[in-house]
């Protein structure tokens, strides 16, 4: 359904990556939410115009600052990326 998708811009987006190969691989994105606060999601898609849609499903909160983000590790970001796939796919 269209309303469990919300979108991003590009220019919120700090990291494009994917969980190492125990987590199985999967594509995430970071982002500063409208809260202020960084995210992970694991599934989204480039719409036009440098936006991203992503469903609400398999969103997590990642941290409450830039500070905090720049203090984790990559296993950290990866294990809340898949933590944030695991939600979308119950």
């Amino acid at each position: 359904m269209l309303a469990d998708f919300f979108k991003i811009k590009t220019g919120d987006i700090l990291l494009f990556g994917i969980t190492n190969e125990a987590l199985g691989k999967h594509k995430f994105i970071v982002y500063l939410a409208k809260d202020n606060k960084l995210h992970v999601n694991a599934e989204f898609k480039k719409n036009k115009n440098d936006i991203y849609s992503c469903c609400k499903y398999y969103d997590r909160e990642l941290c409450g600052s830039l500070e905090e983000y720049l203090k984790l590790t990559v296993l950290e970001i990866e294990e809340k990326a898949y933590g944030a796939f695991m939600d979308g796919a119950r």
